[in-house]
């Protein structure tokens, strides 16, 4: 039942703010434009980080082993969404996984919905 109910709304039963596991594929010195951009849009949004939501960054380093290994990570945090880029993250795509648009990525955020599969 919990699935079905706001980010926000779960966040709060639990106590804790909702969090965005940010992998990135480089360093954050190479993508930080790109970080910028992201917290920007989010501050447009509504969603502070550390006021009404967590980011957590983790960087792959060019590395698509130890991508895994974060994503692997972020999911053992349990993050609310992970949020990632780059070519190399559309192998999901080649091994089976559907994907899905920003468009249904927002459409289900407006809803309340998890998102539970990749986003290409």
């Amino acid at each position: 039942m919990s699935a079905t109910w706001p980010l926000a709304a779960r966040a709060q039963q639990s106590g804790k703010l909702p969090t965005i596991g940010f992998l990135g594929s480089g360093t954050p010195a190479v993508q930080s434009l790109w970080v910028a951009a992201f917290v920007k849009r989010l501050r447009e949004l509504g969603w502070i980080d550390g006021r009404n939501i967590a980011i957590e960054y983790r960087w792959a380093e060019g590395s698509s082993n130890r991508a895994a290994e974060l994503a692997t990570e972020f999911i053992l945090l349990k993050v609310d969404v992970i949020v990632t880029y780059g070519s190399h993250y559309q192998s999901h795509q080649r091994q089976g996984a559907r994907p899905r648009s920003t468009g249904d990525a927002a459409r289900a955020c407006r809803r309340g919905d998890r998102v539970k599969r990749p986003i290409f």
